[in-house]
């Protein structure tokens, strides 16, 4: 997959850095269409790339073929903007989102040529800096950063490259003890842990450390107007696993379920203005050409004017046909009107999160909803035309019974019995295992052994054996690993060390993560994993993340774990008042949005279409591909250009039903690796355009190495692919990997036969094909080592042209993957056979025309 790797994405900065610019990589331990998901990147960047003084650049974990064809070849990680070796940068900074991507840093470390332990790296090095919700726990990692920050760093950010920018020559140890002093970070060689028997007893100031607090206070926003959402975010190559706008609209949630850690830590809740995000919304969909909008927040439905703010969002995106989706929507604050909302476009999808089966483990975890209002919700989705529907439950909560268990798979039962009344109905129902996270109610409880959560799945599996329900588990060795990051020390460090050096990485992809790797690294560094899962901890036992502040006070937390086991409930203190909890004073308090103050009407950015598409004009368009934008997929580059189309405002007519879909219609799939002179697509729009000004406002919004070369109006019916049947390729082979034979003679045994077959593929899909007869003609140029052929299509397709070249020269594909290969123009006679008189020619097009006449 090279597109995680060439970058040039859309909205990526154009120019390079400044002799004297901090150079500050942002990265994220998870490939790349994980790291392009995650709005605190965007975020950080989109604050950072302001900045005076800095260049800012991304860098995402190879995959594990990229990282050995690396190792292979001794190329240092780069960062996707200037493919800068890492180790050459000045800052990186680490989003740590999720326990079992640490062996991925420690990767990204070494490949780099940077030392993974602060200890061995000198002044020489990069700075290391970790953030994010991993961190709320610093020990496991301590030992791999020079800097953890506690906390949002929408605003410390700048405090903290300010700083570093303005001390470039400064010796490490002086910046971190200035950095120290900026509130939220952390410095782990300032800080030792003790241990008695074994066991985590404390932590304190290092001997050699300045004098400072012995805790450190994570960092809060109070206003989130205060940090614009990204306006222009990046454009993603390869589809996210998140493909959309995300635009957060809240953060914080008063519910207080008692196993969430983002409830506790990211208190108290602030709401955005709505028109802020109606703003930031529709100028990041003008900038990028995405297909839907994601409201994003711990609890979207909670949000003061949610559907205010939906209403008047969707009449400026249903126009456009963009899509909404509103996540996280809890069971009680789902409305009929919201659903209808959302349906104006099309379905985004829609999961309910009952949590746990039994009214009375619900009370424990404090979910505050009931069984009837699990079913009419459930009921509600149906009636409103969704189809699919997602169930979420945890097993292993803290006093979970058999019993607890059956009520679970009663309620799904019950809503099994539902789907079967609904046409195509399905249900997916997930189940995951509860990991005791810090400064939560439960932090003090133990988690399950791998033996009891296999029972407890097993027992719910058998149960619902039969239903027309789709039922999957996490994988219960990686809750387990979880639960020991989750709960650790610092000592974890050599557990993670020696799991990378055994071949631990991406850990948390079901296909990557090997339990056996672990239990062998943890028993090379001496410990025990049960040590750190199964113990329940007392309450004046000291933890080891116990000098983190959160705001909460440990006290409040261990009175909501006395108020879970005593089945007691606590009200959402958004809306019904302070509980205690400790975080809201000194300028900080729960920040709602209100009806008054807001903007009527809509931002003006982008404007209202017509609902409804009654006129059809068809254009046949020739792009060129070239440079690093040739390893792009078929579907990347037509998605690149579908997006390229909206960014330009270009009136495209839809499909209809209820997932409507620009009407592009792309004659070849462009293998990976070829260049082209001139490929073509179809594109129906509403309007007339002249080709001129199509060809211009799509090619100033394509990334580079992609340009619309041609535009023609053609008839408004016909089937073009008919038509364009001749392909020509040209392939220079001195960039073969191997020796090659005669080619001349080759070509002459080539033609003169009438079966050539092509094989290879890999194990699992062996591939066997006669391409003689897709071959017209073949040439070789000896000066320039270039093959030429022209092929035809059979059916509707012809053979890649490294199959063709591969059967002609007896080598493996593989070893011509290397060759530059360029597809060859084709289409202007075509031009003249299919233009339509409709639409204003373009000035070529008309003055070939008369030179013609």
């Amino acid at each position: 997959m090279p597109s995680r790797y060439i970058g040039g994405e859309i909205n990526t900065t154009e120019r390079g850095p400044e002799p004297d610019d901090l150079r500050f990589v942002l990265a994220f331990p998870e490939a790349y269409e994980i790291g392009m998901s995650h709005l605190g990147i965007s975020i950080l960047a989109d604050i950072t790339g302001r900045m005076p003084g800095v260049f800012v650049e991304r860098a995402y974990a190879p995959w594990v073929d990229m990282e050995s064809l690396m190792r292979r070849e001794e190329t240092p990680l780069f960062t996707l903007e200037t493919k800068t070796p890492l180790c050459d940068v000045d800052v990186i900074g680490f989003s740590l989102m999720y326990e079992l991507t640490y062996t991925n840093v420690v990767s990204m470390l070494e490949l780099s040529g940077i030392p993974p332990l602060t200890a061995d790296r000198t002044d020489g090095h990069p700075l290391i800096i970790g953030g994010g919700a991993a961190v709320y726990n610093p020990e496991p990692i301590a030992d791999f950063f020079d800097v953890l920050f506690i906390g949002e760093a929408d605003e410390a950010i700048e405090e903290i490259i300010e700083y570093l920018r303005d001390c470039p020559d400064m010796e490490k140890e002086r910046l971190l003890r200035g950095l120290e002093k900026i509130d939220g970070v952390y410095v782990p060689r300032f800080f030792m842990p003790r241990y008695e028997r074994g066991r985590f007893a404390g932590i304190a100031r290092s001997p050699d450390a300045p004098n400072g607090p012995v805790s450190v206070s994570r960092r809060v926003v109070s206003d989130i107007n205060r940090v614009p959402a990204p306006r222009t975010p990046v454009v993603p190559n390869k589809k996210a696993i998140h493909d959309r706008i995300s635009v957060e609209i809240a953060r914080g949630c008063g519910r207080g379920c008692r196993f969430c850690q983002a409830g506790f830590v990211y208190r108290p809740v602030r709401e955005r203005d709505v028109d802020m995000v109606i703003d930031s919304a529709l100028t990041a969909r003008e900038s990028t050409g995405m297909e839907e909008v994601s409201l994003l927040s711990l609890s979207s439905g909670d949000y003061g004017r949610i559907e205010t703010l939906m209403s008047r969002l969707m009449d400026h995106l249903a126009p456009l046909k963009v899509a909404l989706a509103v996540p996280s929507l809890r069971v009680g604050s789902l409305k009929r009107e919201m659903m209808e909302t959302i349906l104006r476009v099309r379905k985004t999808g829609f999961t309910i999160a009952p949590e746990a089966g039994s009214q009375r483990l619900r009370d424990v975890i404090n979910k505050n909803v009931t069984e009837t209002e699990i079913t009419d919700a459930v009921q509600a989705v149906f009636d409103a035309g969704w189809r699919l529907l997602k169930l979420y439950f945890m097993i292993g909560l803290p006093t979970e019974t058999d019993e607890d268990l059956d009520e679970l798979c009663r309620l799904v039962e019950l809503v099994d019995r539902k789907v079967r009344r609904v046409k195509k109905g399905g249900l997916n129902v997930s189940v995951s295992t509860f990991v005791p996270k810090p400064h939560t109610p439960f932090q003090w409880q133990p988690a399950l052994p791998i033996a009891e959560t296999k029972r407890r799945q097993a027992r719910i599996s058998k149960r619902l054996k039969g239903l027309r329900a789709s039922v999957k588990f996490h994988d219960a060795e990686m809750s387990y690993m979880e639960a020991v990051f989750a709960r650790g020390d610092r000592r974890l460090s050599r557990a993670v060390m020696e799991a990378y050096r055994l071949g631990c990485r991406f850990d948390g992809w079901t296909e990557r993560f090997d339990f056996s790797l672990w239990e062998e690294a943890f028993r090379r560094a001496g410990l025990s994993p049960s040590d750190y899962t199964e113990a329940a901890y007392d309450r004046t036992e000291p933890l080891p993340w116990s000098h983190i502040e959160t705001g909460v006070t440990a006290a409040y937390l261990w009175e909501e774990r006395r108020r879970a086991f005593d089945g007691v409930t606590t009200p959402d203190c958004a809306s019904n008042g302070c509980t205690g909890c400790g975080v809201c004073g000194d300028g900080l308090a729960t920040v709602r949005v209100t009806e008054a103050g807001e903007t009527a009407g809509g931002s003006g950015i982008i404007p209202d279409t017509p609902e409804e598409d009654t006129e059809r004009y068809r254009y046949l368009c020739v792009y060129s591909r070239s440079g690093q934008a040739r390893f792009l997929s078929h579907l990347e580059t037509a998605s690149v250009i579908i997006r390229g189309m909206a960014r330009a405002g270009l009136p495209l007519k839809y499909s209809e039903g209820f997932n409507p879909k620009p009407k592009v219609s792309f004659l070849d799939a462009l293998p990976v690796g070829v260049e082209t002179e001139g490929d073509p697509f179809v594109v129906e729009l509403t309007e007339r355009v002249c080709e001129d000004d199509l060809r211009e406002r799509l090619s100033a919004r394509l990334p580079r190495g992609i340009r619309l070369e041609a535009a023609c109006a053609i008839a408004a019916s016909g089937n073009m692919s008919k038509r364009y049947l001749q392909l020509s390729y040209r392939i220079a082979l001195v960039g073969a990997d191997v020796p090659l034979p005669d080619v001349d003679e080759s070509i002459d045994a080539f033609l003169s036969r009438d079966e050539v077959w092509f094989e290879g593929g890999g194990d699992a899909k062996k591939k066997r094909i006669n391409v003689r007869p897709f071959v017209e003609s073949m040439e070789y140029h000896r000066e320039s080592e270039t093959l030429t052929f022209g092929l035809v299509r059979i059916n509707g397709s012809a053979p890649s042209p490294y199959r063709v070249a591969s059967a002609l020269l007896g080598v493996r594909e593989r070893d011509l993957r290397n060759c530059r290969v360029v597809k060859g123009e084709s289409t202007s006679d075509f031009f003249q056979d299919t233009a339509s008189e409709d639409v204003p020619m373009s000035q070529e097009r008309e003055k070939n025309y008369t030179a013609k006449a």
